[in-house]
């Protein structure tokens, strides 16, 4: 049991027609919990004292694997209450749109606290959008950081006036690397188009 709360503000801005800019704040709060409430430290797992499940009393014998003497599978302490903040990141955006045909742009995500589920450091990637012809649409770019290795995604994307379609992959290299092999595929054929053509 417990509460908290979070919050994300961002302000975006356009320069012209040609350059865009945006900055955010994410996952700004905190939680608190106040109930069933139990700390572990970063540890090796111990030896269990239990043999393993030994009858039909799936959670009694669940149960005997935390036992309280030294043999439990980690230490652990029980708590009135723990609060933790959330895994507030900074974010920095530039778009540069040199014509209908080919835009760039810039990410950066950077952590502003070292909390489970956030970044190891900071992220950074590069994309471009390119239409070599008026149906077709070519993405790609480079990102890395965060805890990963460089990045190269690739999208292709089939254009009409009303609906789009097509593939992307987060990582081309990882189809050929054999030390760090990485496999992405997204697929999508029905995404309409409402509204006036840009």
């Amino acid at each position: 049991m417990g509460s908290g709360h979070g919050a994300d503000v961002g302000v975006s801005a356009e320069v012209g027609k040609i350059l865009q800019v945006a900055a955010s704040l994410t996952d700004l709060g905190k939680m608190t919990w106040t109930g069933n409430v139990v700390t572990a430290a970063n540890q090796k797992l111990q030896p269990t004292s239990a043999d393993g499940i030994e009858t039909y009393d799936v959670l009694k014998e669940v149960i005997k694997q935390f036992d309280t003497d030294q043999q439990n599978i980690f230490t652990y302490q029980a708590q009135q209450k723990r609060t933790a903040s959330l895994p507030a990141k900074l974010r920095l955006g530039v778009g540069f749109r040199i014509s209908s045909l080919f835009e760039a742009g810039v990410d950066f995500t950077a952590p502003l606290n070292e909390v489970a589920g956030n970044l190891t450091s900071p992220f950074l990637g590069l994309g471009v959008d390119y239409k070599p012809v008026s149906w077709l649409r070519l993405s790609s770019g480079v990102s890395g950081g965060a805890g990963y290795g460089t990045s190269l995604p690739l999208g292709i994307t089939v254009v009409t006036p009303i609906w789009e379609a097509g593939v992307s992959s987060r990582d081309v290299l990882g189809y050929f690397s054999e030390n760090s092999p990485y496999y992405s595929l997204g697929l999508g054929f029905l995404r309409f188009k409402i509204g006036n053509r840009e």
